[in-house]
């Protein structure tokens, strides 16, 4: 993912160590989940990034697994397979839709609304340009 390097090189922007394959693929046995290939290049690069000037984040996968934790016990669908990578926190994480139609796109989730599709893919989300 090459708008991740340029991303990177932002001032303020702290990537964490990457995930393994096999991390991911446990990640995905015990989620349930078919990670999209942006999905795991996207963390194979960092389990996650803090973009400290916009107090943004990356999600570190156990993060993630949090979020879908209480995803489970509020409700929110698991329809579309939702993998919550962002938080800016305001409790509407950003997701890559892991199942479905919309595979591979990205979705707004807000806790007291409904989901908002924003992105074609997560390169279009790092890099909108």
């Amino acid at each position: 993912m090459d708008s991740l390097d340029a991303l990177a090189a932002v001032a303020g922007v702290e990537l964490l160590p990457a995930a393994t394959s096999e991390e991911l693929r446990a990640f995905e046995k015990k989620q349930g989940l078919s990670l999209p290939t942006s999905v795991c290049s996207l963390y194979e690069q960092c389990n996650g990034l803090t973009i400290g000037p916009l107090a943004v984040r990356f999600l570190a996968l156990a993060e993630v697994e949090e979020l879908l934790a209480g995803f489970r016990q509020t409700g929110i669908t698991d329809r579309w397979g939702y993998f919550p990578f962002l938080e800016a926190s305001d409790s509407n994480p950003h997701c890559v839709c892991c199942d479905g139609p919309i595979l591979g796109h990205v979705v707004h989730v807000f806790h007291d609304d409904l989901a908002r599709l924003d992105f074609r893919d997560l390169e279009s989300f790092i890099d909108p340009s």
